[in-house]
């Protein structure tokens, strides 16, 4: 078995949703309301820990953006994630709609708490291929992987 409930010869489909809820819990609801009604089997998440993710200097740059949701890059960030709380909310919600939780960490901190809150699939991002200490600890949760190649 590849995935919860699926056998080796089903499809698997991921309902990418990203930040496209816009750092809105809601928005993210209607997701999960929508992709787990036309069939999907997981709704995949992004998080972030911004500050630990960017350096200073990158996280504090001027964001002139004119899809920017703040006025540096820090801020816009921030905007977009979800807390901690969001997501646990989001788990119960895929979980009552039947469908697989899924988050791409993009550090330490966060697989930690996506572990924490019970995340049922990891995403690997594609930029992530040759992070092998984080690969590691991604291994070590023994939680289901998808890694993306696209970058690669």
């Amino acid at each position: 078995m590849l995935f919860p409930g699926k056998e080796s010869t089903d499809s698997f489909v991921i309902a990418e949703v990203g930040q496209n809820h816009q750092g809105d819990v809601k928005i993210a609801e209607k997701y999960i309301d929508t992709y787990s009604s036309i069939g999907a089997d997981a709704i995949k998440f992004q998080m972030r820990d911004n500050k630990t993710l960017f350096s200073s200097e990158v996280y504090n740059k001027e964001y002139n953006s004119e899809n920017s949701f703040g006025r540096t890059y820090g801020e816009h960030r921030e905007f977009l994630e979800l807390s901690t709380l969001n997501m646990q909310s989001l788990k119960q919600k895929c979980a009552s709609m039947g469908v697989s939780f899924m988050v791409t960490p993009f550090d330490e901190v966060s697989l930690r708490t996506v572990i924490d809150i019970g995340v049922d699939i990891l995403k690997v991002a594609s930029f992530d291929l040759g992070n092998l200490p984080f690969l590691n600890l991604i291994n070590e949760t023994k939680k289901p992987v998808v890694i993306s190649t696209g970058g690669g």
